[in-house]
């Protein structure tokens, strides 16, 4: 099915279809469809907004808006066009079952976003943004499922959960905290994440993880991380180079040592913590209370 004109459904009362299969979408204007039936392929284009509401699953093809698209649906949204572009936008707020992964395979979708909002309530997210500028993640929630979101540019995070879950976060520049000031939640709240960014994270601040392992990584740049509460931490993430973590066995430190490797050129490590910090073997470190800060 191919809809074209000028101007698709509005904002108080959107076009109603019931297709299965293969749906197209072209307008001058915004987009706004509501459709029931699983689609074998969605594709679409708008110079202005696309809100699309979908009751099954959708194999995803391009969706390309002049605006900004929102897309709520209530099966999995799954890539069906390889390495190409599934969602160009301004802005995305992207709801589904799960995102990115279909019948246990993950292929996550490849989009170009500015700013985004993502939730999957049975499952896991996977996306790819290959924008070059700041991605400003405001807020990310996946129940049952894991989070896996990579950016080309710098990544300014809100909040992602994945309860139970693992996040992953990856950033070719920076990943800072964004939350609104006063904000309690953490950036990260799941069992484990790994961050990991090439120009640092936590640049204008300590990114707070509530999670019960961590691994992070700057890069080229700094780590500043806290934990509110016990955390195992990777021994990769205790030190920006070529480590020698022999130090690590049968050592315990407290607030204010400075740590350094037996190497020169390896870079310090400054543990601020409230009680112990126990160093139990040279994979993994117990910390009571955690800010970590590459220097």
């Amino acid at each position: 099915m191919e809809l074209d004109a000028d101007r698709i459904g509005d904002a108080d009362q959107a076009l109603s279809t019931a297709i299965t299969g293969r749906l197209s979408m072209l307008s001058d204007g915004d987009i706004y469809v509501s459709n029931v039936g699983a689609l074998s392929l969605l594709e679409g284009e708008a110079g202005g907004d696309i809100d699309f509401s979908q009751a099954g699953d959708t194999v995803l093809g391009r969706l390309a808006s002049g605006g900004s698209v929102t897309f709520y649906a209530t099966g999995r949204v799954s890539d069906g066009n390889g390495d190409s572009d599934n969602i160009v936008a301004d802005d995305l707020d992207l709801e589904a079952q799960q995102v990115g992964a279909a019948d246990g395979t993950v292929d996550a979708l490849e989009i170009r976003v500015d700013e985004l909002v993502v939730n999957a309530n049975d499952g896991g997210i996977y996306l790819r943004n290959r924008d070059n500028g700041p991605l400003s993640l405001i807020r990310a929630g996946a129940a049952g499922g894991d989070v896996n979101i990579d950016t080309v540019g710098n990544m300014n995070l809100g909040t992602v959960t994945a309860a139970g879950g693992n996040v992953t976060l990856t950033s070719d520049g920076a990943i800072n905290d964004a939350r609104p000031d006063g904000a309690s939640e953490a950036n990260v709240v799941a069992r484990k994440v790994d961050m990991r960014a090439q120009q640092g994270v936590g640049n204008t601040g300590p990114m707070v993880l509530d999670v019960d392992q961590m691994s992070v990584s700057g890069g080229n740049g700094d780590v500043n991380a806290a934990s509110p509460g016990a955390v195992e931490v990777d021994a990769d993430s205790l030190v920006v180079s070529n480590p020698d973590t022999n130090w690590l066995e049968a050592n315990t430190f407290r607030s204010g040592d400075v740590l350094a490797g037996q190497q020169g050129e390896v870079a310090d490590l400054i543990v601020e913590i409230q009680d112990l910090c126990e160093i139990c073997d040279e994979d993994r470190a117990v910390l009571s209370y955690l800010s970590l800060i590459h220097i």
